[in-house]
């Protein structure tokens, strides 16, 4: 009598409850307000207001070519972050009133 593999096993009911997951896993985003998302965005935008917000600082270096140290690149990603999270809850709402 042959045995499954578990992980297997584990796989095959991953890929079987995939959607459900990422359903589960986006609807915080879904459930949060969008004026919660667009004064983050601006907020991390803005942030630090002097000398020069660190966004358009990032954003200088990157069209300049001299965006390369990894603390800068995490900086522009996390400055960035709550407006990717804004685009995202926009594009999915898009999304699901075309389903409706």
């Amino acid at each position: 009598m042959a045995c499954q593999n578990p992980a297997v096993q584990y796989d095959a009911r991953v890929m079987q409850s995939n959607g459900t997951n990422q359903e589960t896993v986006m609807k915080w985003l879904d459930d949060l307000p969008y004026l919660i998302l667009i004064g983050l965005a601006a907020l991390m935008a803005m942030l630090p207001f002097e000398p020069q917000p660190h966004l358009l600082e990032k954003l200088n270096m990157l069209s300049d070519g001299t965006l390369s140290k990894p603390m800068d690149i995490f900086d522009l990603l996390w400055h960035l972050l709550p407006t990717i999270l804004l685009l995202v809850k926009f594009l999915r709402s898009f999304r699901n009133q075309g389903v409706d």
